[in-house]
Parts: structure tokens; C-alpha cells; sequence
């Protein structure tokens, strides 16, 4: 915790409050007061320095979509635990039922990347490393999938 700073809201809004971990009842109070969608309501970590995967990662939690993949092949190497969630699938047809969630434009993408008329996070990756999208859509994008598409517990 002494190597990590810690602000709200995401970077990506460009907050002024920051803190660390002695000094973060400001930024958890704001944090609880904001009535904001439970995928916006987090204090953002930042760790300064080397971080080594055998010290400071528990385990690595991978959806199942990765299994027998290259993915799940370097998580192995990494010397910690791999662990499998239930899952986030997505179809279109759910996906449709919320455009005012993160937008129309951001439902249109997510029927775009879809497979076989499902999202998987594998799927919003490669469209992310490809490019084409912007970042800030496919994040939106997974979004979607994770708060409508969350399947069970870590296993």
C-alpha cells in the first residue's frame, strides 16, 4: 500500500482528488455520496514501482471463454493460482433491451463485435487490439457485458 495512490472517479475524467492510503476517507466519502451505476463507483489504483506477479497477485481469475488458449497457457507461467469465474456472455437480444445504459452507438458496436449473436470478453479484447474502435467504446462496451452478462462466483 505504500507504493499506491488512489483517485476518484477514473482517471479518464480527469479527477482532482487523489490520495493514499492513509489519507482516503475523503475519497471513500465521495465515492458513497455519488449515485452513480455500480460500474462507474470505484477509487482508482495506482502502484508505483515494479510490481512481481509471485509477490504482489494472489491469484489471476480468468473467464472461462480463455480456457485451452494461449491466454490460460501464460496465465499458468505466471507462478500463481489460476482461477476460473463463472463466465460473461452476452447475447444481442439482452444486449438491446438497455441502449440507455451506455448509449444506442454502444449497443450498435457490441451487435457488431458479437459472435454468433453473443459477446464474450475474448471478443471485446480482439476488437480492442485490432483497432478500428475507439477505447473508450469498447470499454463501454464491456460495460455492458459485465452488468448484464455476469454469469456466477469465482471457482
Amino acid at each position: 500500500m505504500q507504493r499506491a495512490t488512489f483517485c476518484y472517479p477514473d482517471s479518464f475524467f480527469e479527477p482532482k482528488d487523489f490520495g493514499v492510503s492513509e489519507s482516503m476517507r475523503h475519497l471513500i466519502a465521495k465515492a458513497e455520496a455519488d449515485e452513480v451505476d455500480l460500474l462507474d463507483d470505484y477509487i482508482e489504483a495506482h502502484i508505483h514501482g515494479v510490481v512481481r506477479v509471485q509477490d504482489d497477485v494472489e491469484c489471476v481469475v480468468l473467464d472461462p471463454c480463455y480456457r485451452d488458449t494461449e491466454v490460460e497457457e501464460q496465465a499458468a507461467q505466471l507462478g500463481v493460482p489460476v482461477k476460473w469465474h463463472g463466465g460473461f456472455r452476452l447475447t444481442v437480444n439482452r444486449l438491446r433491451h438497455y441502449p440507455d445504459y451506455r448509449g444506442p452507438q454502444i449497443v450498435a458496436l457490441g451487435v457488431q463485435i458479437a459472435h454468433n449473436g453473443v459477446i464474450q470478453p475474448a471478443l471485446l479484447g480482439k476488437s480492442n487490439h485490432q483497432g478500428g474502435h475507439d477505447a473508450q467504446a469498447i470499454k463501454k462496451a464491456w460495460h455492458y457485458l459485465a452488468r448484464f452478462g455476469y454469469s456466477s462466483q469465482v471457482k
